[in-house]
């Protein structure tokens, strides 16, 4: 169900009891999280953030020996030839770095399973090792975070929903995460879940990125009721121009088509169960554009590697590899562009 996010980003998951999540996704597309600018985290909080963003920074260069400036400083240019002799060789251009944006992951419960702050490896490294400079952190326990998120949208107290209220009138908040349906839920957690559902949307986003998480029943494994359910009611909130992130996609490729017929703003998240899509799920991931493509870990959830004990933001290019292979591209050029979209649509 919902939950908010700032520029710092912020985000949440929706168990399959059905909820309503609200996170703080403060965006910070490149470079480390030390400084004025990084997030707003706790020490032990900085400390995993920076095990997988964090940047050391260019190597110092040897100075030059005393006997290499003296020359240099009385060396008489030599006007016999002609400049195109004496002229130093061009740098070759350097490549372009290849960096990863995880616009899906849960910190609080990272550190839940790790059983301590920083570690980002489970043992086993990644097939395709990438520096991530870009991530949404997700929040979802109060208890480890102030702003965090409500689950179980059956329970959802006037406490909780006085602190939602509370987040959105924060500055800071950017987006509301996650939104939408868990239908894998009991059948008679639905009703509940649409009603807080629009009772969110009574509010409005108020120029906010739109989270939205949609999962079908056992039986509608492209979650087809659940979206068309999703567009009939935000089409009756809000207006076209609405920007949306589709955490977790797992539809067919009609209803790629009806998301951006319906909001051309919409952004695809694409996790690691890329690996167990059907035929039609498979198309999906080919049919969408590809400046709407993001890629999400949402680790700790749905670790990649049986050898390890959970998942985290390192093996986003394992994921981006399995969208490479499906969509028949070159790695890096999955890389750069899901960043390029990532950076467009939260920073």
């Amino acid at each position: 169900m919902p939950a908010p996010a700032v520029r710092e980003r912020w985000g949440v998951r929706p168990p399959s009891t059905g909820r309503a999540d609200f996170s703080v996704l403060k965006a910070r597309p490149t470079g480390n999280t030390h400084g004025s600018n990084a997030l707003r985290l706790s020490t032990q909080q900085r400390a995993a953030v920076a095990e997988v963003i964090g940047e050391p920074g260019p190597p110092a260069q040897a100075p030059l020996p005393a006997e290499a400036v003296e020359d240099a400083e009385t060396a008489v240019p030599d006007t016999s030839t002609p400049a195109l002799a004496t002229t130093a060789p061009r740098e070759p251009p350097r490549t372009k770095r290849v960096v990863g944006f995880d616009t899906h992951y849960h910190l609080d419960r990272l550190q839940l399973v790790a059983h301590q702050p920083g570690i980002m490896t489970t043992g086993r490294g990644p097939n395709h090792p990438f520096p991530i400079t870009g991530a949404v952190l997700n929040f979802c326990n109060p208890e480890r975070w102030q702003e965090g998120s409500i689950e179980k949208a059956a329970i959802y107290t006037p406490a909780q929903w006085d602190g939602f209220l509370r987040l959105l009138c924060n500055p800071r908040v950017s987006a509301i995460s996650e939104v939408g349906f868990d239908f894998s839920a009991l059948k008679h957690l639905w009703c509940p879940q649409e009603e807080l559902f629009n009772r969110i949307l009574s509010l409005g986003t108020l120029g906010r990125i739109l989270v939205m998480y949609l999962r079908g029943a056992a039986a509608d494994l492209c979650g087809s009721t659940v979206n068309r359910l999703a567009i009939r009611l935000l089409k009756k909130k809000y207006l076209a121009h609405q920007r949306v992130h589709l955490h977790s996609f797992s539809g067919d490729a009609g209803m790629v088509r009806a998301w951006v017929a319906a909001f051309p703003h919409c952004y695809f998240g694409v996790l690691g169960l890329i690996q167990s899509f059907n035929r039609d799920q498979l198309q999906s991931v080919r049919e969408i554009h590809l400046t709407r493509l993001l890629l999400e870990t949402d680790s700790p959830h749905l670790k990649l590697h049986a050898e390890c004990q959970y998942n985290t933001p390192v093996y986003l290019g394992d994921v981006g590899q399995h969208m490479a292979r499906v969509r028949g591209m070159a790695l890096p050029d999955v890389m750069q562009t899901t960043y390029a979209n990532a950076v467009h649509l939260y920073a």
